[in-house]
């Protein structure tokens, strides 16, 4: 035992080998009297160390749980299951705060300036019709027939028809507005705004079997849910 390692044979690995099959058997009660001074048998123990790791580098080894894929928001007809679905992609997509708050910066924007607009031109017609009746007054004290006075003031229904004209404009420019939005949602992938046609029946449809209707939901439910999810939102994101 006092050797130095050069004393060793140069085939130990098969020896070790050997000597592993004359092992004392296990008995069955499971319970071993082990001599204190047993000859170590490292065959046998890295069998052990390999079939029970113990150690945290061997568990970091293990492989991972794949992670559950998001259901596809075109599916989604739940507003619970949206909910989830909506968090899920907020989580993953790093932009998508900023893109959600960059569309509700907008959206009031362009309402704001509607708006504005609107009252504007309400101003105006005020201004025009009052600038015309003090002009005929003027007009009227000097002396000036009816031919010589300044245009008549338009009617209440004139008025009202160049507002509704504007109105129809803003109209419009809202619907645009909406359209662009929820083709933005829609690539954001949040739920009710790209759900698949066929799962959105009508509201008078009678047609459809207790089993076929559970799946599907109307238009007025499907409206319902956008809202809901736009008012999500706007709690979450709003500045």
């Amino acid at each position: 035992m006092h050797g130095n390692q050069g004393d060793l044979p140069p085939n130990l690995a098969d020896i070790l080998s050997t000597l592993s099959r004359f092992a004392p058997p296990v008995h069955s009660s499971g319970v071993s009297h082990t001599n204190e001074h047993a000859q170590y048998d490292p065959v046998s123990s890295l069998v052990n160390t390999l079939e029970h790791p113990q150690d945290r580098s061997a568990a970091s080894l293990r492989p991972q749980q794949p992670i559950a894929p998001i259901v596809d928001p075109a599916t989604i007809t739940e507003w619970s299951v949206g909910l989830r679905c909506v968090t899920k992609v907020a989580f993953q997509n790093p932009n998508f705060a900023n893109a959600i708050r960059n569309m509700i910066s907008n959206q009031r924007k362009n309402e704001i300036d509607w708006y504005s607009k609107r009252q504007e031109l309400k101003r105006e017609q005020a201004q025009k019709g009052n600038g015309l009746s003090e002009l005929n007054f003027i007009m009227k004290s000097i002396g000036a027939t009816s031919s010589q006075q300044a245009q008549q003031p338009r009617s209440e229904e004139e008025l009202q028809t160049e507002l509704d004209a504007f109105d129809a404009k803003i109209h419009r420019a809202q619907i645009q507005m909406t359209a662009a939005m929820t083709k933005e949602l829609k690539g954001l992938g949040v739920p009710f705004f790209g759900t698949d046609p066929s799962l959105i029946v009508s509201d008078k449809n009678d047609a459809l079997s207790s089993s076929e209707r559970a799946r599907r939901i109307t238009t007025g439910e499907f409206r319902a849910l956008q809202r809901r999810m736009i008012s999500y939102l706007e709690d979450m994101y709003k500045e």
